[in-house]
Order: structure tokens, then C-alpha cells, then sequence
């Protein structure tokens, strides 16, 4: 509901609604709206951080796992977009919901950091770049996975199945590593620069 409306548009009358319970039966799980939000995020939370670890543990060179890891992040992204699509309004009105994603924030930045020192021991990216531009190579991505789920409609409303969105911008995203590859990396992970 709260990907289809926003959360602005959703109460947790509505909540209680669409699961055909009383809004006293939910507000004894969930005291407020806070509350389910704070849940949801942390579902999505711990499905990210196993991903993450699935990443941490995979060979690099094996380009079936990273590329199906990659896209299983763009489909629980997808699956909890309004926690992307409506970050101003949980900022504002659930500052709490900051320190997840913060916390979130560092550790991904480390794993990031692991990540690039084994595609580099694999010499399949550049190892000539200082770190500060793998640095700002997180950000980046960061940004990019923080905010194309509120893109779909606006570069792509043609597409509505949910692997077709998957698959465009996990390809789109892909695109921004390829400076960073060696020649090897590019053949490797079989990129194509057009």
C-alpha cells in the first residue's frame, strides 16, 4: 500500500483494513504508524544486509552470482520503494528512520571497500585510482540505488513488469562501473560499450 499511495496517503485505519482486522488489533502490535514503518524498514534492513553477506562470500570472478546478487538488490529495492521514493517525508516526519539508513550507509561502505579490493586482487577493475574515487564511486551508486525506483515512470513508463524494470536498471546501473574496469573485467563480466 505504501508503494502503490505513499505514505502520506496511508493510515493505519487503512492498514487494518486491507488486513481485515480491527484498528485496536493492530495498534496492540503496532502502537502507530511509526511503528509499522520502523518494522517494515527493518525487514528490508535484514533482507539488504543478507544480500550484502551473500556478496561478501561470493568469488568475484563468478559473474552468474555477483550479476544475480546485483539483481536480487534491485528487486527487494523495487519491493520496498516507497522507503526510496518517499525518504523526505520518513526523514521528516521519522528522523528515525535516518539512523537505520545511516547505520545501513556504514556498513555498506566497508563491505564496498572489500568488495573493490578483491575485483582488484582479480585484476578485473583499475587499481591505478586513488580510493578517494572508489570513494566517490559508492556515493554515487548510493545516490543511483536510492533514487531510481522514483525514476520508472519518468524514463521508462513503458515498462510495468516487475523483472522488465529489474533487468532495465540493473543494466542502466551496471553502466556506471564500466570506467572503472580493466580490459579484463570488461571482457570478463562481458561488457558492451556502445
Amino acid at each position: 500500500m505504501f508503494n502503490e499511495q505513499g505514505v502520506d496517503n496511508i493510515s493505519t485505519r487503512h492498514i487494518a483494513s486491507e488486513m481485515q482486522i480491527s484498528v485496536g488489533n493492530l495498534h496492540y502490535h503496532y502502537p502507530n504508524k511509526k511503528e509499522v514503518l520502523l518494522t517494515i524498514q527493518m525487514q528490508f534492513t535484514a533482507a539488504s544486509d543478507c544480500l550484502a553477506s551473500q556478496l561478501q562470500s561470493i568469488d568475484v570472478r563468478s559473474f552468474t552470482d555477483f550479476n544475480l546478487i546485483i539483481k536480487n538488490t534491485f528487486g527487494l529495492i523495487y519491493d520496498y520503494r516507497f522507503l526510496f521514493n518517499d525518504r523526505l517525508i520518513l526523514s521528516r516526519k521519522y528522523p528515525e528512520t535516518d539512523l537505520v539508513f545511516y547505520q545501513m550507509i556504514r556498513t555498506r561502505t566497508a563491505e564496498f571497500h572489500a568488495t573493490i579490493a578483491k575485483l582488484m586482487e582479480a585484476s578485473l577493475i583499475r587499481a591505478d585510482l586513488p580510493n578517494s574515487q572508489y570513494d566517490f564511486l559508492f556515493k554515487q551508486i548510493t545516490m543511483l540505488y536510492n533514487s531510481w525506483s522514483s525514476h520508472i515512470k519518468l524514463f521508462s513508463p513503458e515498462l510495468s513488469d516487475r523483472q522488465e524494470i529489474i533487468e532495465y536498471y540493473s543494466k542502466l546501473t551496471a553502466s556506471i562501473w564500466i570506467p572503472y574496469f580493466t580490459e579484463e573485467g570488461i571482457q570478463h563480466f562481458g561488457i558492451t560499450i556502445e
